[in-house]
């Protein structure tokens, strides 16, 4: 059935929209909910009213007349217009456009955050930005329950369970954090095989399909490698005051004069991007876009 601004047009020509759309009688009138005899005379009503044949009705169902086709781009058209406006109308009346709440783990919005944030204030002044952080882990249930419009997040578990929006923006190379006084310290660039006997730190908070990827590659080479589970609530460099090593995205916002950070030689890359509820308003929707045009041209 259709949706949106169609039930601001003419009753009739909302039925017609969905038998142009099926090109059968039969269909449309399963999917409107309505007896076929009542459909064909609705639609016979709306031909008289105006005049002119819409449909070519034929035994493997219905086409459009040259009339039908001009009805049909118009009328759809002005409904996707109507859905449009129904929307704004929402973003007003919730006022969702006034403030627009981002959230995000410190070490998540400085990845990418400052350049969006800068050209989406330029764009929509009239936008106050507030900004959170919290732990990643808690983000999801944040968007979900409303207390933040947007955030950065790596695609995970509790995003698909919680049905939010996410929306990858950026992806990033694989980089392995360590001391700089680490034996590997002068390379740019490590392979599995340079990390044999090694233990390596791999956040797995909240199932991150990144992260998995990643642990499930280094599983199943044939090198020695120790693989340990770290927390969000743990800055991923704190691990290499040790002898333990850390998957890193690159580049990477911070500077350590202690850290030195290298790429991992492997195909895989860490895509992050930005969740939002399913219902996201207008602001919402502009900063997801504002973040893919910005993102791409940098």
């Amino acid at each position: 059935m259709r949706k949106g601004g169609a039930h601001m047009l003419d009753r009739r020509i909302e039925l017609f929209l969905t038998v142009a759309e099926t090109g059968s009688m039969s269909a449309a009138s399963k999917q409107l909910y309505m007896a076929q005899p009542t459909l064909s005379q609705q639609m016979s009503a709306l031909e008289k009213d105006l005049d002119v044949t819409l449909l070519e009705r034929g035994s493997r169902g219905v086409s459009l007349t040259p009339a039908g086709q001009v009805l049909y781009e118009d009328a759809k058209r002005i409904s996707e217009q109507a859905a449009g406006t129904l929307e704004r109308m929402r973003d007003l009346d919730r006022h969702t456009g006034a403030v627009l709440r981002i959230g995000g783990s410190m070490n998540q919005r400085e990845l990418f955050m400052p350049e969006v944030i800068s050209a989406f204030s330029q764009t929509y002044p009239d936008t106050e930005l507030a900004f959170i952080t919290m732990p990643a882990q808690d983000i999801p249930r944040a968007v979900a329950e409303g207390r933040i419009d947007v955030a950065t997040h790596w695609l995970s578990a509790s995003v698909r369970e919680l049905k939010l929006q996410w929306d990858v923006v950026a992806t990033f190379d694989v980089g392995i954090c360590m001391s700089s006084s680490h034996r590997l310290a002068e390379q740019d660039s490590v392979a599995l095989a340079d990390l044999d006997g090694e233990t390596l730190v791999v956040n797995s908070y909240g199932h991150y399909d990144a992260s998995d990827a990643i642990r499930n590659e280094v599983a199943s080479s044939p090198y020695s490698i120790t693989l340990v589970d770290a927390s969000d609530d743990e800055p991923m460099e704190s691990y290499t005051l040790g002898r333990a090593l850390s998957i890193i995205p690159i580049p990477y916002p911070f500077e350590r004069p202690h850290i030195h950070i290298a790429r991992l030689d492997t195909e895989l890359k860490i895509p992050v991007g930005l969740i939002t509820a399913q219902n996201r308003s207008l602001a919402a929707k502009r900063f997801v876009s504002m973040a893919k045009s910005t993102l791409k041209e940098a």
